[in-house]
């Protein structure tokens, strides 16, 4: 398999790092839509530091959850070998903690704690990557990033204004090195250019109560899970058909009754959340990409790191008050575009 080469917005994106680092600034933030390659992006960066410093920098790639972490290693790990250059990767993940490594790739939940923060304090790295880093408003990121001084830090994200207003832009010193959002990406090739189908919903949310800056989750799993609500579904299912469909429900309940409901008009469908009663993710996601499922219903857990390329209809049946989660879920169905259609 060739080696990925940067594309037009990765190539300014360097570009701007490159930058960045010549003004002797030491934190910065990219933004980039999701679909355009933020895990490539930072490891291009990373290979352009290499050159900058005349060795392999020590990484410390930090994300929140297992997969994002396993792609993000994959990915180092092919531009090591484009160098026919050997490196130690280490795991600060589950029950593994080797810190010393040349690469680590550790979750904030388990880098956040005793011992393994003071571990990774007393260590030196080169260059820190922080995935998905409009969650470092938590108290876990802000713990990790107070104890850091690498040479280099960089945070990625597609969505970096939090419905919480929390400032995650001050964590980089109020510098955005380079920014590129959906129509960006749309216009280079890189996302499908999409059509947006609004339907009326009945919910009536005055109704609903407002808890902590959420809906009350139960009442309006209540209020989601009609079969007035799943008609008008249908209906738009009908008129705009697809082949392959994610569709993001409210609850695990809300979850059940979509997919058995969907199931019962002939649509072969699987249900994933992170509770009990869901189907196998991955598994779930390999038959939808094969044309064995027609859709998947879920909730959040497919929000960020995942791609379906085969993917060509994306249903929010929740509703959302959040842009982030919003821009989060519609970006499933947005690419990359495979190379066959660019």
């Amino acid at each position: 398999m060739p080696l990925a080469t940067p594309h037009d917005v990765q190539k300014e994106a360097l570009a701007c790092l490159r930058t960045t680092r010549e003004q002797s600034r030491r934190r910065a933030l990219v933004v980039l839509a999701t679909g355009l390659g933020k895990t490539w992006l930072a490891a291009f960066d990373f290979v352009q530091l290499w050159d900058e410093l005349g060795r392999v920098p020590r990484l410390l790639f930090l994300a929140h959850r297992r997969e994002l972490l396993r792609q993000a290693a994959a990915t180092y790990r092919a531009q090591l070998r484009s160098r026919n250059v050997t490196a130690l990767v280490g795991w600060c993940l589950e029950d593994q903690a080797d810190i010393g490594a040349d690469l680590v790739f550790a979750s904030v939940a388990k880098a956040s704690r005793a011992p393994w923060i003071d571990q990774i304090a007393a260590e030196r790295f080169d260059y820190v990557v922080i995935d998905e880093v409009h969650h470092a408003a938590a108290e876990s990121y802000r713990k990790i990033l107070a104890r850091l001084d690498p040479t280099f830090l960089l945070g990625l994200t597609a969505t970096p204004d939090r419905a919480d207003a929390a400032d995650i832009l001050g964590l980089f010193d109020d510098h955005v090195a380079y920014r590129a959002d959906l129509a960006r990406g749309v216009q280079i090739g890189r996302l499908v250019p999409f059509r947006y189908f609004g339907v009326r919903d009945d919910i009536d949310y005055k109704n609903i109560p407002w808890r902590h800056h959420h809906f009350d989750a139960e009442q309006l799993a209540a209020a989601a899970q009609t079969e007035r609500r799943m008609q008008t579904l249908w209906t738009a299912w009908q008129a705009h058909p697809g082949t392959r469909t994610l569709v993001f429900c409210c609850s695990v309940a809300h979850a059940d009754y979509a997919a058995t409901w969907l199931a019962a008009q002939g649509v072969r469908m699987a249900k994933v959340y992170a509770a009990p009663g869901s189907d196998d993710r991955d598994l779930a996601l390999m038959r939808l990409q094969r044309g064995e499922l027609d859709a998947i219903c879920a909730i959040d857990i497919f929000n960020e790191g995942v791609d379906v390329p085969a993917l060509d209809r994306v249903v929010m049946l929740r509703p959302t008050e959040s842009s982030v989660v919003f821009l989060q879920q519609l970006g499933r169905g947005l690419g990359p575009l495979p190379a066959s259609r660019r």
